[in-house]
């Protein structure tokens, strides 16, 4: 099936499901799903990787393949793509009074979105858990082939809230204030077991803060399959390297075709230090913890 046949199947919707809530909410998320897959084809086809992408949806297929696969050399691509969407959890609605007019009362509904939930944990930790646990059992990948996963952000919520995020440290300077963030989206994929990091910090002055130590082994340090993952955030594209696996697939001209993708950010392991420069960002992090007296 082509990527036009898939959206317009998921477009279908039946006389008889109009009024079957589960059946419209199901093949919204459907539509969704299509549209992070098409996300994905448009950014690999507007790069050096156009002349040999194979959209793969053989609903027949005997084990597990990627959404595409690219031809390198004879050597095969897996591009897996994972489309983040919302949940119930992700949203809550407050009516308030508004006051009354001549005819009857008014309010007004506020409807605030949390994408990663209102859990009673810091955001931190549950963009980490949220992002980690995707693709977890890395099916449609193989061992000795190059494999990216593509992960879009944009349909998580109707604001930009991760804008910036794909940095070790978020810093926003507003007049007298100095606040530094940890990056959820580089910790997401960078952080380990142990590592403590913190919600926000202000420099000037005394902040309370919250803390949040890792508690368990992240995907490119617990032997995941994964080469590269892709993270799309509205405009923007950011691109990580797995520091952790030596795939000998990966050489000089494949770097080429990785830096032609349209991303802002590319964190690849091209010169063999990408795990010094890791290290070293978090060093910055544990100065700041030390510096704020939030750890010993």
């Amino acid at each position: 099936m082509t990527n036009e046949s898939i959206i317009e199947s998921a477009l279908q919707i039946s006389e008889s499901d109009h009024n079957n809530k589960e059946k419209i909410k199901n093949k919204c998320n459907d539509i969704i799903a299509n549209l992070g897959e098409l996300n994905a084809y448009i950014f690999f086809k507007q790069s050096d990787f156009c002349d040999k992408l194979i959209c793969n949806n053989d609903i027949n297929a005997k084990e597990a393949t990627a959404d595409y696969s690219y031809d390198f050399n004879g050597i095969n691509v897996n591009i897996e793509v994972n489309t983040q969407q919302e949940t119930k959890s992700n949203k809550k609605t407050t009516s308030i009074s508004a006051g009354a007019t001549k005819f009857k009362n008014c309010h007004i509904d506020i409807t605030s979105c949390c994408p990663f939930g209102y859990d009673e944990d810091i955001i931190l930790a549950n963009v980490i858990s949220k992002i980690n646990m995707i693709k977890e059992d890395e099916k449609q990948f193989k061992e000795n082939e190059i494999n990216i996963l593509f992960v879009d952000l944009s349909f998580l919520a109707p604001l930009n809230l991760l804008k910036y995020h794909e940095q070790p440290l978020v810093i926003d300077m507003n007049n007298d204030e100095y606040i530094i963030q940890c990056g959820l989206i580089w910790h997401s994929v960078y952080g380990n077991k142990d590592d403590i990091l913190f919600d926000k910090i202000d420099i000037n002055m005394p902040f309370e803060t919250s803390v949040y130590k890792i508690p368990y082994k992240m995907k490119f340090y617990n032997k995941s399959k994964i080469d590269f993952i892709i993270f799309k955030n509205y405009e923007e594209f950011f691109i990580y390297q797995n520091p952790n696996r030596q795939n000998s697939l990966i050489n000089t001209e494949f770097y080429r075709k990785i830096k032609s993708l349209k991303a802002s950010v590319l964190w690849l392991n091209e010169d063999g230090r990408l795990q010094d420069k890791i290290k070293y960002h978090k060093d910055i992090i544990k100065y700041l913890l030390k510096f704020k007296e939030l750890v010993s």
